[in-house]
């Protein structure tokens, strides 16, 4: 039984160290530089987005 416990607690503690190496971006950060005479269609390209995919919130 001293055996199972350690087997379980050896490979529980190396799945928590292999779980560590992932990287993941929490946001991003994006800058848009409307072309001259497109700010009025990049603020409505960028509303319609919004209410499309995000809604309200």
């Amino acid at each position: 039984m001293k055996k199972v416990i350690l087997a379980f607690i050896y490979i529980a503690s190396l799945s928590i160290v292999g779980a560590q190496d992932n990287d993941r971006t929490v946001w991003r950060t994006w800058y848009m530089t409307p072309k001259d005479g497109k700010v009025k269609q990049l603020q409505k390209g960028l509303a319609d987005h919004v209410a499309k995919f995000h809604g309200q919130g």
